[in-house]
């Protein structure tokens, strides 16, 4: 499984229609433990996000774990990318 804070990059990048449910499930579930890149690094690599959108992506995602008293598993919708 991924970290939570890679299943909350790809749920924020699916809220904001920058990516579809789809294509963050079949990554997420595709490269299972075996990735040593973070879902940012592998969105901006297969083209679907560029710099500039995973920068905001993970602002985002940091104000929501601040938010969360750093505990990137508290607040998350969960229903994105669940493996």
């Amino acid at each position: 499984m991924k970290t939570h804070e890679d299943l909350l990059f790809a749920e924020v990048a699916v809220l904001l229609d920058l990516i579809s449910r789809d294509q963050g499930d079949k990554k997420l579930k595709q490269d299972g433990l075996d990735s040593v890149e973070s879902f940012a690094q592998q969105a901006v690599d297969a083209g679907w996000i560029n710099e500039s959108e995973r920068a905001d992506i993970e602002k985002l995602v940091a104000a929501r774990i601040s938010k969360h008293d750093h505990n990137p598993e508290a607040g998350s919708r969960s229903g994105v990318c669940a493996t």
